[in-house]
């Protein structure tokens, strides 16, 4: 530091024992001066530093707060695409989601435009096999009989096996769409008289084939209860059977045909029967 003055004033202190100490004490107390300054400066960069990554881990608690809450109320509607909508959701920002949680109408306006982007952006769902149809619509019908129940006890059983007639997209808009729901349940209502006269006639003029359908589910039960009785779910062969046997013959004469897929089927019932 004492470098950096005029040559003159060097020559000077130097014969000068009183300006020499006088310059040495000004030099030391502006080192203890900036060396106290960047002292501080560590420090504050240090509690900046941690009081940013509090006030981080605070937002990011708080989103992840946020966006459970969002899924459970988007996944109430029912869309079959719960994930989906809710990151799509997610995206608008916390301001804006936190509006959603709190007002119901805006929300369902909001998951009704993400839901008709997200069904166009996606291909169509199709069946590979028939076993993946039954698969599809019985876990439609499930979830269809809860809601038709609600409307018509006495005939919920009918009108959601008229229902599961129409296809899988359908039933599904069905599904997240309350008013089309219950017009379609007032249409099926209106046609149980005609539905019941045609199985009447239909049981009339099939009555020829009955003992040979009864030969073939004998033939088939018997198949189904004899691979079953050699799994873990002996205990339940009959009931496991008759479930099985609920199915069409063609899908059941497919299944039989891969063991993969029957275990699966198998599974599936055994999971139902424990929980009804």
């Amino acid at each position: 530091m004492l470098l950096e003055l005029p040559v003159p004033v060097l020559d000077q202190m130097i014969h000068d024992e009183e300006l020499l100490s006088a310059g040495l004490e000004k030099a030391l107390s502006t080192l203890q001066n900036s060396t106290e300054k960047c002292a501080r400066d560590k420090v504050f960069c240090l509690t900046s530093s941690l009081f940013k990554t509090v006030e981080d881990d605070t937002d990011s608690d708080s989103t992840d707060s946020l966006g459970d809450q969002l899924y459970d109320l988007v996944d109430s509607h029912r869309t079959g695409h719960s994930e989906q909508i809710t990151g799509m959701l997610l995206e608008l920002g916390s301001n804006e989601v936190k509006k959603l949680v709190s007002d119901p109408q805006l929300l369902e306006q909001k998951i009704h435009i993400a839901r008709e982007a997200l069904e166009q952006a996606l291909p169509p769902k199709t069946c590979v096999s028939d076993l993946d149809c039954d698969d599809v619509k019985e876990r439609l019908g499930e979830k269809i009989f809860e809601q038709v129940e609600k409307i018509d006890p006495k005939n919920c059983a009918c009108i959601t096996g008229m229902l599961l007639e129409l296809d899988p997209s359908a039933i599904q808009k069905l599904l997240t769409d309350s008013l089309a729901l219950k017009g379609a349940v007032e249409r099926a209502q209106a046609a149980l008289p005609q539905a019941a006269a045609q199985r009447s006639s239909d049981s009339d003029l099939n009555n020829e084939d009955v003992s040979d359908l009864d030969s073939e589910t004998e033939n088939l039960g018997e198949e189904l209860y004899s691979y079953i009785n050699s799994t873990k779910y002996s205990l339940h062969s009959s009931k496991l059977t008759g479930m099985l046997l609920e199915m069409p013959h063609s899908s059941l004469v497919e299944l039989l045909k891969s063991q993969k897929q029957l275990d699966e089927k198998i599974q599936l019932a055994a999971a139902a029967l424990t929980d009804s």
